[in-house]
């Protein structure tokens, strides 16, 4: 069966990137970065890692942590990692710079030629930057400083006054070139400067015009009516030019030849035709309009106009909504421009959808034409439902109070917990009701729905709960998808599904109420909101009980004498939502590892070994009931009959006498014994001399398996004697002669049996096979 997703319902905000990265890769346009499920990213690796997708390749830029719809709270495209596009173009490595001499500025505009060298005075000299990197650079004549500053391709001309000079230098830094230039042996004086341009005067030219628009929109063709000399730094406003009984049009212009043609042209058939020498500064400095007494604004189209609100009440927010009136043209609305206010709703300008309002404050809406309808259209407030006022040529302001209401009822303080009942899941919930007003009538309903914050598709809606009062009052119900037997025991959880003797993922099965962004809705008058989850931190609840499936053992000796082969074998089943780890002999736990697409590991171990498995539930996951760690030991080789050769091995040990006879030990066996006196390896069958005062430890030992016998050694007997202890004393005056110690003679005896099982502690030979449920 699948596991439930540890991540399900985590979302991360992705940056999109289009192209080829370090060739032409860019931020995708339109939405970016986008919301996503962590579940739709392959392999996916956390915040700050790149994964590739359709288009290009995406980066996780954060997580998602919004609890509610909209686009508040997503980040700017501009946190997003700059895309890698090509590689800059390698940086210039010189610049291309020249200097020359213009002028000497002199007052009577006169030359003096010093061959080599230029005259104390004032000097114009030029610096152009031909080619190269925008660059730091200082500037000098005859090697004093002139100025410095950063050039970029074009020119820049410097004016100094200087003592003799040979040349002028431009050094650029960083770059280390130098670059000098002298014109010429001979000055060139500048000139005289010219005289500067006598002020200008101006007039006020009258145009009639055939009818009024506004105040600030002339009408053409215009016809020419009189002029009057002014002052040209004086506003038009401020002249005071006599008019007739029409309407009129005032324009100041420079006098010249422009205007005189134009004043004789005797016309005007639209704004700067033909060309015009206004003076500069735009309307009320050079431009104004003025009505005689005949001049009448004419009647204007008028555009229709409504605003309206509803005030704020214990059940529902306020709102207000403003629009063209009924009737009016998408052309027409499209001239209307809205403003609201104060700042915080400056954004809710849509037309015709009602804004909600949920605090005591003063919205103001004001509508006003675009400036490309101004003095061709009006407006009309048509909110009145009686009377509609005249139109008017301005803006037209609606203002709205709200105020918070008092004594309304509340449920804060409602709670919902999550609780497990003989392995079943219980949302429990109380309800905190206040009525200081007394606007509830009762017994009456609460409303309790379970939904998701983020899908408003899911959703269930749990049976009425009566409240009788006010205060807490306190239900519970199963969670949606759980059930319960007669006896009150969990038989079936959100989200799965026993399919064919197992337990199997189904989220059809309210699968979604495990999520991270559940809710429970509350509603009688007032409402409110309570986030709950799914109790996954009590395993019996989260989920049916997993079944831990037979660990095999093969534990047998196949083959017959020397050729047998011991196999000491277990294998492991995986389950979703389950791990391992074993231990041999009591060692080191370790992990069963299960190669990728394989279903059973098997693990060999050595005969006699004891191994304990351990299966472990994934949090939130329990195992079924009665199920305790495997545990098996291992039947030994030496069991399998027949299969080794046996030997055998005897030693005397033989003391110092009176007579000066050293003590010896003498060793005999037959093939496959290792003997050891006094921890040093030594031959068998041969004698050994022992010096009088020597503690002797000797034993015997099997040899291993090798090629010629796979299965090693036994003992013929299998009480054999392997370990020999004996104090060799040195002789004194009253010392009698000593008798060969042998057999049993102060020895200690091992079993034949134990020191096979030693020996063979670390072979692969078994008896027979087990089979072994857990």
């Amino acid at each position: 069966m699948a596991t439930p997703p540890a991540d399900a319902g985590v979302k991360v905000f992705v940056c999109k990137y289009v192209g080829t990265p370090g060739t032409d890769e860019v931020l995708q346009t339109g939405n970016n970065p986008i919301s996503v499920s962590v579940n739709a990213i392959p392999d996916y690796q956390g915040v700050g890692s790149y994964f590739a997708d359709a288009q290009g390749r995406s980066y996780v830029l954060s997580e998602d942590t919004r609890t509610g719809g909209g686009q508040q709270g997503e980040p700017d495209v501009s946190e997003c990692p700059d895309p890698e596009g090509p590689p800059p173009p390698p940086e210039p490595t010189s610049v291309t710079a020249r200097v020359t001499f213009i002028c000497k500025v002199t007052t009577a505009g006169t030359v003096t030629n010093v061959p080599g060298t230029y005259a104390a005075g004032d000097y114009i000299f030029r610096i152009r930057h031909e080619a190269g990197p925008a660059t730091d650079y200082t500037a000098g004549v005859g090697g004093s400083g002139l100025f410095s500053g950063n050039l970029t391709v074009g020119e820049v001309e410097y004016t100094t006054t200087q003592t003799a000079v040979a040349g002028v230098s431009v050094k650029t830094t960083p770059l280390p070139n130098t670059y000098n230039g002298t014109a010429s042996t001979n000055e060139t004086a500048c000139g005289t400067p010219p005289p500067p341009p006598p002020a200008p005067t101006c007039v006020v030219v009258v145009w009639k015009m055939p009818g009024w628009a506004n105040s600030t929109t002339p009408t053409w063709p215009q016809t020419y009516v009189s002029v009057h000399d002014t002052d040209c730094d004086t506003p038009i406003s401020e002249d005071v030019i006599p008019l007739g009984n029409d309407c009129y049009q005032l324009d100041k212009y420079f006098e010249g030849e422009t205007t005189t043609n134009l004043i004789a042209g005797g016309f005007l058939n639209g704004p700067n035709n033909p060309d015009e020498d206004l003076v500069p500064g735009g309307w009320g400095v050079a431009y104004r309009l003025a009505q005689g007494p005949n001049c009448d604004p004419p009647t204007l189209p008028a555009i229709g106009v409504v605003a309206d609100a509803a005030k704020i009440t214990c059940d529902l927010d306020g709102w207000f909504r403003f629009g063209p009136g009924l009737g009016v043209s998408a052309e027409d609305a499209a001239l209307l421009d809205w403003t609201v206010g104060p700042v915080e709703y400056e954004s809710d300008t849509a037309t015709g959808v009602q804004h909600s309002v949920s605090e005591t404050v003063t919205i103001t809406i004001t509508v006003s034409l675009d400036e490309s309808a101004e003095g061709d259209y009006a407006l009309v407030d048509e909110s009145g439902e009686n009377v509609i006022p005249d139109p008017v040529t301005g803006d037209i302001t609606y203002t709205f109070e709200f105020t918070e209401p008092e004594n309304c009822p509340t449920l804060e303080g409602s709670t919902a917990v999550s609780q497990c009942e003989q392995d079943a899941p219980y949302l429990e919930w109380t309800i905190d009701l206040t009525d200081a007003g007394e606007s509830i009538a009762f017994p009456t309903n609460a409303t309790l729905t379970l939904r998701s914050k983020t899908d408003p598709s899911k959703f269930y809606e749990f049976p009425a709960f009566e409240l009788t009062g006010t205060g807490a009052s306190t239900g519970s119900a199963l969670w949606p998808g759980a059930a319960i037997d007669g006896d009150g025991n969990g038989t079936a959880w959100p989200g799965w599904a026993f399919v064919d003797g197992e337990w199997v993922v189904d989220d059809s099965n309210f699968g979604w109420v495990r999520g991270a962004d559940v809710e429970l809705f509350i509603q009688v008058n007032p409402e409110i909101a309570v986030d709950v989850s799914y109790p996954n931190a009590t395993p019996d609840c989260a989920n049916p009980p997993i079944v831990v499936p037979e660990i095999v053992t093969v534990d047998e000796c196949v083959g017959s004498g020397r050729d047998a082969v011991q196999t000491a074998t277990f294998t492991v089943t995986s389950a979703p939502n389950l791990r391992y780890v074993y231990t041999v002999n009591d060692g080191p736990e370790v992990d069963v590892v299960f190669p990728d697409g394989e279903s059973e590991v098997t693990i060999a171990v050595a005969p006699l070994d004891t191994v304990e498995v351990t299966a472990i539930p994934d949090e939130g996951f329990r195992l079924a009931d009665g199920t305790d760690p495997f545990t098996y030991t291992f039947i030994g080789a030496a069991f399998c009959p027949g299969t080794f050769p046996a030997t055998e091995a005897d030693a005397d040990l033989v003391l110092p006498d009176c007579l000066g006879n050293p003590g010896s030990v003498t060793l005999t066996n037959e093939g496959g014994v290792i003997w050891t006196l006094n921890g040093e390896v030594v031959a068998g069958n041969s004698s050994y001399d022992i010096t009088p005062g020597t503690q002797v430890e000797l034993t015997a030992a099997l040899e291993g398996p090798s090629d010629e016998f796979p299965g090693g050694w036994t003992w013929s007997d299998p009480e054999q004697q392997t370990a020999w202890s004996e104090f060799f004393p040195v002789a004194d005056d009253d010392c009698l002669p000593t008798l060969a110690l042998t057999g049993a003679g102060s020895l200690t005896n091992w079993l034949g049996v134990a020191a096979v099982l030693m020996t063979l502690a670390g072979m692969g030979f078994v008896l027979r096979r087990h089979r072994v449920e857990v």
